[in-house]
């Protein structure tokens, strides 16, 4: 036997009171009731406190945010005595009976379902890292870049830690000096400025010599001020609350206050029991029967939510979500040493591959500020964005409470039924339904936002439909709207909505992330659907055709080919290539590199020969010249002149032209020259005989020559 209470049920009847098909108005449903006689045992050998109640299972849909059904309890006259009877009242002495006259009228609303995704913090991404670019050198703010790991004072300086105050390592950059390759292409000319990243003018010419220093750019890593704090999504868990207020006319009944007749009692997936306060009623809730479509899976994903520079945390949870983004973990880096991810960090901006090779702004790209642009140029075009949670409808964040983390709420508009159980003291029961008339107002197809109504992008996702109802009655009513018998190759929206309407007024349905219409194909045509719109009973109360257009679906364009283009088969470069193919004979910096040492040789003899010829014919030139001149002169002399030194007396005076005195010298024989040892004698010889030049003096009227 159990010490605390044990409920032992006897079912008396049972009896399914009402099960609606889908010709039904997708309202609260009772699947079944039953009557039965209920009693608790409380550990001594007889039964006590036994009741009859009524048991009711009922399905309560998404949408029931209205009171437009309920439940009329016709109640057992006496309650809280040991056989529920009392045929003559109850006794006075009996303090806890009581005696329900009245009925009691109970009904069921259900809050908005939301998907709620635990969140947990991961660590913070920055906006959008920038590449800066500082030149040194010639013409630069500093003669010398500086980027080493221990550098007191790097061209780019240090990032530095808040809480330690050490440097950030790999934060001073990187520098891209001019190179030889470099500096002979901008030098000569034909040097592409993609051979440095800061395109640095590398050219002897206009940097004298690099007097100054060599010219250089240093690269730095700059942060943006705006971070967002990022957030794992845990898996979807389903949150919603259903109430049940009952009430009558006597609050001597029920123990309710004069000031308030009625009570409440919800149960929540969390809570799912509830009782009334005189225990009179229990609320349990089963669970929800499977949707027609599944919640949306966050958990491959990381919440990004901006957080600016001295901005509370209430301030940034009360702040517009609907720029808050999703984005897929395969687009971070977590450890910051991989490049063009988000959270991409100073090491991998300073250690990627062929720096100074590419590009400046290589290994920023794909940052949260490009997707960030992206999806507002979509939305600005209405289409439907890639990360923001507008996408999603109105979302919400739950803070952290109670122990519980915080919390994305994501909206499900999908139809979902729970299912409930209400046990009560009563013996029969009446389901009272509101109906009430109504029509379609307006019904069109328009891209997301409402940026452009009538017509979308065929093979898109962008078609939201945008119903307007009216409950043109007097009483609040529920209503439920279908999109059917679309044109052929038109996907219709997977579920029907179920809606509350208060009487006399309207009631625009959608955009909602699900509720839209797609197309197939891809062609620009005219197409139709039929909206209806049910009652409570599932009595159709109006059809109304949608129209929309589709336009042609914008495919990426592929670029035209320049023609056949067979090829040649692939060969290795490093073997199959001679060096001719590779480098030109006269691309020294080519050769050196290819390892082409023949070739290098055969261009150096080329040049030195070349060289060499061109100095051996200036030398021969000059001398024909000279040889040339030297005849000009002898063929001027007289024959005496002419005659061989050794023939002829030597003559010691001066000469005076005026006063043709001549002073003769006693001869002396003359020795023949020795033979010439010069390059012309060796090598060219004369057929005659040489003549001697005269060797007297000549005086020509201004001056002695001795």
């Amino acid at each position: 036997m159990m010490k605390n209470g044990k409920m032992i049920a006897k079912a008396v009847t049972g009896a399914v009171i009402w099960s609606w098909t889908f010709g039904r108005a997708l309202g609260t449903t009772i699947l079944a009731t039953s009557q039965l006689l209920q009693c608790v045992q409380n550990g001594s050998s007889s039964l006590r406190s036994c009741q009859e109640r009524l048991v009711v299972t009922v399905t309560v849909p998404t949408g029931s945010n209205l009171a437009t059904e309920f439940i009329e309890v016709d109640p057992i006259r006496c309650v809280n005595t040991e056989d529920s009877s009392c045929p003559n009242g109850c006794p006075s002495e009996d303090e806890d009976c009581r005696e329900l006259v009245d009925p009691i009228h109970l009904s069921l609303t259900k809050s908005q379902v939301v998907a709620n995704y635990e969140l947990s913090y991961t660590q913070s991404f920055n906006h959008k890292p920038m590449e800066v670019v500082m030149y040194t050198g010639t013409g630069g703010s500093s003669p010398i870049c500086k980027d080493g790991a221990n550098e007191q004072h790097p061209t780019c300086g240090w990032y530095t830690d808040v809480q330690t105050g050490s440097q950030v390592p790999d934060s001073q950059g990187f520098c891209c000096p001019c190179t030889f390759e470099s500096t002979w292409g901008d030098t000569l000319g034909g040097g592409s400025p993609q051979l440095a990243r800061g395109n640095v003018d590398c050219s002897l010419l206009s940097n004298p010599l690099f007097l100054s220093g060599v010219p250089a750019s240093a690269h730095c890593m700059n942060l943006n001020t705006l971070w967002h704090a990022g957030y794992n999504v845990g898996r979807a868990e389903i949150g919603y609350s259903i109430d049940v207020l009952f009430f009558n006319k006597s609050s001597s009944q029920l123990n309710l206050t004069e000031e308030d007749h009625r009570e409440t009692i919800s149960v929540t997936p969390q809570a799912p029991f509830q009782l009334s306060s005189d225990a009179f009623l229990s609320l349990q809730l089963l669970g929800d029967l499977a949707s027609f479509v599944s919640p949306p899976v966050l958990s491959e994903k990381i919440l990004l939510i901006p957080t600016p520079q001295g901005a509370s945390p209430q301030e940034v949870f009360d702040g517009d979500k609907s720029r808050w983004m999703l984005v897929d973990k395969g687009r971070f880096s977590f450890t910051g040493a991989e490049c063009d991810r988000i959270g991409t960090g100073f090491t991998a901006f300073r250690t990627h591959p062929e720096k100074c090779q590419r590009p400046a702004g290589t290994c920023l790209t794909n940052q949260i500020s490009d997707l960030y642009d992206d999806d507002q140029q979509r939305v600005s075009a209405g289409q439907t964005p890639l990360y923001f949670l507008s996408q999603w409808g109105t979302v919400d964040l739950k803070p952290p409470s109670d122990g519980a983390q915080a919390a994305l709420s994501v909206p499900l508009t999908e139809l979902r039924h729970s299912i409930v159980v209400l046990n009560m003291v009563a013996d029969n029961l009446k389901f009272v339904i509101n109906r009430s008339p109504g029509k379609i107002v307006e019904a069109k197809v328009c891209t997301f936002n409402q940026h452009s109504c009538g017509s979308f992008e065929a093979s898109t996702l962008d078609g939201y439909i945008i119903i307007t109802l009216q409950n043109t009655g007097a009483l609040d009513a529920a209503y439920t709207v279908t999109v059917t018998h679309c044109t052929e190759r038109v996907l219709p929206p997977p579920t029907a909505q179920h809606v509350n309407i208060v009487s006399q007024s309207t009631f625009q349905l959608g955009p909602l992330s699900t509720f839209r219409v797609r197309a197939e194909d891809n062609e620009a045509s005219q197409r139709r659907c039929m909206v209806t719109m049910y009652d409570s009973t599932g009595v159709v109360l109006d059809t109304k055709d949608l129209f929309f257009n589709t336009t042609e679906t914008n495919m990426t364009e592929i670029p035209q080919s320049p023609g056949e283009r067979d090829g040649d088969p692939l060969r290795d470069p490093r073997s199959s290539l001679t060096c001719a193919e590779r480098c030109k004979l006269y691309n020294i910096i080519c050769n050196i590199l290819q390892g082409c040492w023949q070739r290098l040789l055969l261009f150096v003899l080329i040049v030195l020969g070349s060289f060499i010829g061109a100095c051996a014919a200036t030398y021969l030139l000059l001398k024909l010249a000279t040889r040339t001149l030297a005849g000009s002169i002898t063929s001027g002399l007289t024959p005496t002149e002419k005659q061989p030194a050794a023939g002829r007396p030597i003559l010691r005076g001066t000469y005076h032209a005026q006063e043709k005195h001549v002073q003769h010298l006693p001869s002396i024989p003359q020795e023949p020259l020795p033979p010439s040892r010069s390059f012309w004698n060796r090598h060219f010889h004369s057929t005659g005989t040489r003549p001697s030049a005269p060797t007297h003096n000549i005086h020509n009227g201004w001056g002695d020559l001795t």
